[in-house]
């Protein structure tokens, strides 16, 4: 399997996913997307938005590199990694998608994109929950250093770099949230099990 041909699997393993959920969501009456609200403030609508749209020109670079990389070359600055690399890259993202559906399984119809207080019905703190507080935000972290690990792009590092700070940020937020709505079981929950690994 070739550099660009990793990189397609995984971007149409990632659209399928979100895909699938969005549609099973929708199935059951949820609405899943809560960005941009107009009663959010400024500051949360940016953190929530900027790892969607850094994601998203993610998604864009990496096709723009396979269909058309004669034009503007210079975004593919970097360099080629070692082929043992770009294949543990490929692993490392493909793996990543474990977190990702295990995490939309265990949330169930609790699956939001943004952050809203009246939304979060129960603490999730079962199935891949018991190991991350944030095997979603997980997920994009190695998802997206598996694709760098894969083309070497430096632009690929800024978005990592710019998904992982603001993916930071709104779990910061969220730990806030969660704690106000649940008081002492998010806290008990925060102290067993780690934000990260």
């Amino acid at each position: 399997m070739n550099n660009d041909s990793m990189q397609l699997t995984l971007l149409t393993l990632f659209a399928l996913v979100l895909t699938v959920r969005y549609m099973a969501s929708l199935t059951k009456g949820i609405k899943p997307v809560l960005l941009l609200r107009r009663e959010k403030r400024l500051r949360e609508k940016a953190i929530e938005a900027v790892p969607v749209a850094a994601v998203m020109m993610t998604a864009l670079l990496i096709l723009r590199n396979i269909f058309t990389p004669h034009i503007g070359a210079f975004l593919a600055a970097g360099f080629i990694p070692p082929l043992l690399i770009q294949r543990f890259g490929f692993l490392l993202s493909f793996s990543s998608f474990i977190l990702l559906i295990t995490a939309y399984w265990s949330l169930g119809s609790n699956w939001r994109v943004g952050t809203g207080d009246e939304e979060v019905k129960e603490l999730v703190t079962g199935g891949v929950f018991a190991y991350t507080r944030n095997p979603v935000y997980l997920f994009f972290n190695m998802f997206l250093g598996g694709i760098f690990l894969i083309n070497g792009h430096l632009l690929m590092l800024a978005f990592l770099a710019l998904v992982s700070g603001s993916l930071h940020l709104l779990i910061l937020e969220e730990e806030k949230l969660l704690e106000r709505r649940f008081g002492s079981v998010y806290e008990d929950y925060r102290k067993t099990t780690p934000r990260y690994l």
